[in-house]
């Protein structure tokens, strides 16, 4: 899942993760803590948790999403899902580095996030840990350029919090999509196209309710 980048197709966006890198601190580490106490709890209190699931255990879900203002207050980005999941995941992003390799620049992020939505119509909210790979063209680890995006994508953890989700552990994957990248099957050599246009997502959520 590609980040708020400076430049390139994301415009005025802002790569919070690439200011980890650079020393500088990320919103993200407080305002993540804050859900703990406060904010999360504040989301909770609009969904109840008689709103349990009917889903069954081992529920499979799939869809698209698109970069969002629709992030919780601190977060340092978010996504619109659509498909089987509704709603806003705000990300927080908990630190990155930055590798430049052989032929390619590496960059590796880590960080936590809230979905707030619906499953098949039925509201409720979850939490996850993630970590985020993507490869990108020479220069990236210098100009943090989202254009540059060649290749990526991110891994969560699902841990459940209320309403449908209540009593939900699993984990779906987030592919780039990125546009216009080219490379020669012979040589191996390629170029970076310009970034990543959206995030197709797919996973497994276990719903099942121990109570």
């Amino acid at each position: 899942m590609m980040r708020r980048f400076e430049g390139g197709l994301l415009g005025s966006l802002v790569l919070a993760g690439a200011l980890v890198a650079a020393g500088c601190a990320s919103t993200g580490d407080a305002a993540d803590e804050d859900l703990d106490e406060e904010g999360l709890g504040e989301i909770q209190g609009g969904v109840q948790d008689g709103d349990d699931n009917s889903e069954g255990k081992g529920t499979f879900v799939s869809g698209n999403s698109t970069l969002s203002d629709c992030g919780l207050e601190g977060s340092d980005a978010a996504l619109l899902l659509t498909g089987d999941l509704e709603g806003c995941l705000s990300i927080f992003i908990r630190g990155s580095e930055c590798n430049e390799l052989e032929v390619f620049d590496l960059y590796l992020e880590r960080g936590r996030e809230v979905f707030v939505g619906e499953l098949h119509g039925k509201p409720g909210i979850f939490r996850t840990s993630y970590t985020f790979e993507g490869a990108y063209a020479p220069g990236f680890c210098q100009s943090f350029a989202g254009s540059l995006e060649v290749g990526g994508g991110c891994i969560h953890r699902i841990d459940g919090k209320s309403g449908v989700f209540k009593h939900a552990e699993g984990l779906f994957t987030f592919i780039d999509v990125i546009t216009n990248v080219t490379g020669d099957p012979v040589t191996g050599e390629f170029m970076a196209g310009a970034g990543a246009n959206n995030f197709l997502y797919y996973g497994r959520i276990d719903l099942d309710d121990d109570d």
